[in-house]
């Protein structure tokens, strides 16, 4: 088993907050690309949030037609984020 994440600031473990967590990779032009999965882990000290084990693959790109369904159940439930930069920028 690997070792949690550790917060910088705080020097202790992070927790798990939600495991399933859906966040969404935006295009140049700032429109939905594709939903990925993974944990979403958090500082109990000072809060900071961390995603963590994603696949290697996203659940749905934007050519899929399930990708729409999936982005809308996550989005109904507050479960993800759109805000996910490319390695690159």
């Amino acid at each position: 088993m690997s070792r949690p994440p550790v917060c910088v600031k705080c020097a202790v473990d992070m927790r798990p907050e939600k495991n399933g967590f859906k966040f969404v990779e935006m295009s140049e032009g700032g429109r939905a690309y594709q939903v990925w999965d993974g944990d979403k882990w958090k500082c109990p000290r000072c809060g900071v949030e961390v995603i963590v084990g994603w696949g290697q693959r996203p659940l749905a790109g934007h050519w899929d037609e399930h990708f729409k369904p999936i982005l809308d159940e996550a989005t109904r439930r507050g479960e993800v984020l759109f805000e996910r930069r490319r390695r690159d920028e």
